[in-house]
């Protein structure tokens, strides 16, 4: 598990380093903000609501702890020999995952 990460009370924890924030360029005061599925701490109504009304993809629920944040996205872990990656001349992992996802 990632240190990162920390379980707690069937979530896991929210850290700094588990999002991405960039600016939006020609928008005053404007960021996009990435957040890794997470717990964020805060029971305040008026955040909920604000991140809500923010929320381009993924889901955001209340939850007795906290606002949890969730991204649509599912992790694929692949495994694969050096020796299957030349008999079919792969020169990089994403070749591969891309012929097996066409």
């Amino acid at each position: 598990m990632n240190s990162r990460w920390r379980w707690k009370n069937g979530y896991y924890e929210h850290r700094r380093c588990d999002m991405r924030l960039t600016k939006i360029e020609n928008e005053n005061n404007s960021y996009f903000i990435q957040f890794k599925p997470s717990l964020l701490q805060i029971d305040d109504v008026r955040v909920y609501e604000f991140l809500k009304t923010s929320l381009k993809d993924g889901k955001i629920k209340r939850r007795s702890r906290g606002i949890y944040l969730d991204s649509d996205i599912e992790i694929i872990r692949l495994k694969v020999s050096h020796q299957h990656m030349e008999e079919n001349e792969f020169s990089t992992y994403e070749e591969l995952l891309l012929s097996v996802l066409e």
